[in-house]
């Protein structure tokens, strides 16, 4: 039969496996797959994150997603990049879902959302959120450059970027 001509029957279980996990040796009987942390954690504080509209407590949004998750993994915020945002300047600290999928394209817009969100990022939290835009030859320092102010934090002492334009 021609490849467009077969069927490819596929449980639930094997395409969670295929998705969360690395193959990590084959013989004829059976294939040994290894779980991938970063994948399944990802998943899960996506699904918490996603399932509402509003801000979680930093604190308690961690212990959930932590209570969530398979015996021997272990929620780390890194998972994260470029789908949660956390406010560290309020109190206490939050976090809300902010996936960079689904941001404008053009880079002006995707600044001004940034901006209506937050009014100064740092540069590791903005980055995730601008690595897409970046073609050949380009870098993120020139975008940031051309989109936003750079200023310093005085409770921190860090460079924090925001917008050129005030709304």
């Amino acid at each position: 039969k021609q490849w467009y001509q077969r069927r490819v029957a596929i449980t639930a279980g094997e395409l969670c496996l295929r998705l969360y996990g690395n193959q990590v040796s084959e013989t004829e009987d059976e294939v040994l797959i290894k779980l991938c942390e970063d994948k399944i954690c990802r998943f899960y504080g996506q699904y918490i994150l996603s399932s509402s509209a509003g801000k979680f407590n930093l604190t308690e949004f961690v212990e959930v997603w932590q209570d969530s998750l398979p015996d021997g993994m272990t929620a780390d915020m890194t998972y994260l990049r470029g789908l949660a945002l956390v406010n560290k300047s309020s109190t206490p600290h939050t976090i809300s879902y902010l996936a960079v999928s689904d941001l404008p394209i053009e880079p002006a817009r995707r600044f001004a959302y940034l901006f209506s969100r937050q009014e100064k990022w740092s540069h590791d939290d903005v980055i995730p959120y601008l690595e897409d835009l970046i073609g050949p030859g380009q870098t993120v320092t020139a975008l940031l450059l051309k989109h936003c102010r750079s200023t310093t934090d005085h409770k921190t002492k860090l460079k924090v970027y925001n917008s050129k334009t005030r709304s």
